[in-house]
């Protein structure tokens, strides 16, 4: 090999990208274009590096390039929808993608992006629709089960939705998650378990796992004869050593505890045979250890003459998500956090924990109780609220859990297991939904935030 010869340049710059070798792979790519400027593969593949590290207007000119070499290039199609529906430029991605369709009518990658770009629009039955031709094809994508059933769940289909989720362990950074349980113990189909050990484990996000914790004292009472261990990640510890049912509890950061089958509590829905009719209880199902709300009581104090309400602002890392623009588009920047604070009369705490510095002028607007070090803690304040208004993050499941008057500020996109639609979660009796209508636009949500809140918190001068 030289380094004139432009091929092994390029095989090289891909080498490097499927092993995390950015820079590497970057320095390859640009040497190959150099030597061949009338290579569409390279700029594509280029476009493809160069939108994940964040330059996308580089990352387009690249594909338009690689497209007027080739116009019939399929995956240089693909990628700039992708692209254009990352920026939500909507209309040219489905013009790429339906330029790509006249290529190339039963690619199932191809159908399970538009799924997704459907899906974003809020065009659910279109999506859903794709996502069915795509997973009819052979060769379809473990993603279009996956972002499919999170479509049908949405709309309300629970029966199919959790049925195409569990396909979910064909997706290979699910497939490295739950390695090291199939390699200790097989996962649990059914198989009696009188006299056996179940160990259930965290699978994804922090507020995913508060949502099963409901399954873990009904599925005591059907197997009676059965050990539970529960094994989640160590904030929630601490919280869920009240949760009855359960034999063994320990941290995801621990050696795995001995047991004879695994399931993913995140499975439960599907085993369960979950129906939106049928979700087991929504009445709370979680409460505050005793000794930690005496202490925060007392921290805290009594309440003012203006409702007490806490504030979360900013989603977390969760599950199985699509990275910082999804985490972006569940966080409020701080005007709308203003206008927040603005539109209601109350004292506001912030429960916060993480996230980026506010102005100072801002931060000086919220109440900080003080160092909160796990979810048994805010478990704790929250008794001491006259409700939570949050982002969709793990915040929302835990007020829901305890039954805490809860309003959710969710994003156009919604969240993977809320409802597409209406007001209320019907996984909590205590939640309201305020939803966006176009992505990033919170003011209508801030302005229609009494009315919500009102329903489940009926305090004077809320309404």
């Amino acid at each position: 090999m030289t380094l004139s010869d432009w091929r092994a340049c390029f095989d090289l710059g891909n080498q490097c990208y499927a092993r995390g070798d950015y820079p590497q792979a970057l320095d390859h790519y640009l040497q190959a274009l150099n030597l061949n400027q009338g290579s569409w593969e390279v700029r594509n593949n280029l476009a493809v590096l160069l939108k994940l590290l964040g330059e996308r207007a580089v990352a387009e000119t690249c594909l338009r390039e690689a497209l007027a070499l080739n116009p019939d290039y399929l995956d240089a199609w693909i990628n700039l929808g992708n692209l254009y529906r990352g920026l939500q430029r909507y209309d040219e991605a489905h013009q790429c993608f339906d330029a790509a369709l006249t290529l190339a009518p039963r690619h199932a990658e191809l159908l399970s992006n538009l799924g997704l770009l459907f899906k974003e629009q809020g065009r659910l039955a279109e999506a859903i629709d794709s996502y069915r031709r795509a997973t009819a094809l052979a060769d379809a994508p473990a993603e279009a089960f996956f972002n499919g059933a999170i479509a049908l769940i949405q709309s309300g289909d629970y029966r199919e939705g959790f049925r195409w989720y569990e396909q979910r362990w064909r997706m290979p950074r699910m497939q490295a998650l739950r390695q090291p349980l199939d390699q200790a113990m097989p996962e649990w189909r059914g198989e009696p378990l009188a006299g056996k050990t179940l160990l259930v484990w965290h699978e994804q996000g922090l507020g995913d796992m508060i949502q099963m914790a409901r399954y873990l004292p009904l599925w005591k009472a059907a197997h009676p004869g059965c050990r539970l261990a529960l094994r989640v990640d160590a904030p929630l510890v601490p919280l869920l050593t009240c949760l009855a049912g359960v034999d063994l509890l320990v941290s995801s950061q621990a050696a795995l505890p001995p047991a004879d089958y695994h399931l993913s509590a995140m499975s439960f829905p599907f085993v369960w045979g979950t129906m939106p009719e049928s979700i087991p209880s929504r009445a709370p199902y979680l409460t505050a250890d005793a000794a930690l709300t005496q202490r925060w009581a007392a921290r805290l104090g009594p309440k003012g003459q203006r409702p007490r309400l806490g504030v979360v602002w900013q989603s977390g890392d969760f599950g199985v998500g699509l990275g910082e623009i999804d985490r972006q588009s569940r966080s409020l920047p701080p005007e709308a956090l203003a206008a927040l604070l603005d539109r209601i009369d109350a004292d506001w705490l912030s429960l916060q924990v993480g996230g980026d510095a506010l102005p100072p002028a801002l931060a000086a607007r919220l109440i900080a109780p003080g160092a909160i070090g796990d979810f048994a803690d805010t478990a704790a304040i929250l008794t001491q609220l006259d409700a939570l208004i949050t982002v969709d993050t793990a915040a929302a499941h835990l007020g829901g859990a305890l039954g805490v008057p809860t309003v959710v500020l969710m994003r156009a996109l919604g969240g993977n297991l809320f409802p597409a639609d209406g007001e209320r979660m019907p996984w909590y009796a205590s939640m309201r939904l305020a939803r966006q209508t176009r992505l990033f636009d919170w003011q209508p949500v801030i302005a229609d935030l009494p009315r919500l809140l009102s329903q489940v918190c009926p305090l004077p001068g809320i309404g």
